[in-house]
């Protein structure tokens, strides 16, 4: 069977299989060039679902935290209706969400806060939290 191009199916499937290999070459050079292992993909892949994960568990929390603020805080007297704002509560939702992601463990809150005060540039106190043991 031949196709418009004059090359039978079989070429063509042999032409796009060099082609792929040199493609795929190509990248590993690339990637041994810049010092990137070639398993790349596999942690691209990894940190997308971990950071999919993350947003997942982050938007339970910004609903959930909306209620719970509403119909549990303000009630029961913890926050006052005025302390209770949007931008409070995805302030309280996205802790709560951080403190799950490094499971509740001190000295990980602790580097988490340290890499949020540096992407602030407040690396005194990013390093002065970085510096306390239990």
């Amino acid at each position: 069977m031949q196709t418009l191009e004059g090359q039978s199916a079989v070429e063509q499937l042999r032409d796009m299989a060099t082609s792929f290999h040199a493609l795929k070459t190509k990248r590993d050079n690339a990637l041994d060039e810049c010092g990137i292992g070639h398993d790349v993909e596999d942690r691209l892949r990894l940190g997308n679902e971990a950071i999919a994960d993350f947003l997942g568990k982050l938007a339970q929390r910004l609903y959930g935290q909306l209620y719970y603020d509403h119909l549990t805080n303000v009630p029961c007297g913890i926050l006052s209706r005025w302390e209770v704002s949007p931008e409070t509560q995805v302030q309280r939702s996205i802790a709560g969400a951080l403190g799950a992601l490094v499971k509740w463990d001190i000295m990980e809150a602790r580097l988490l806060a340290a890499n949020i005060l540096e992407d602030v540039n407040d690396h005194g106190t990013a390093k002065m939290l970085r510096e306390l043991k239990d």
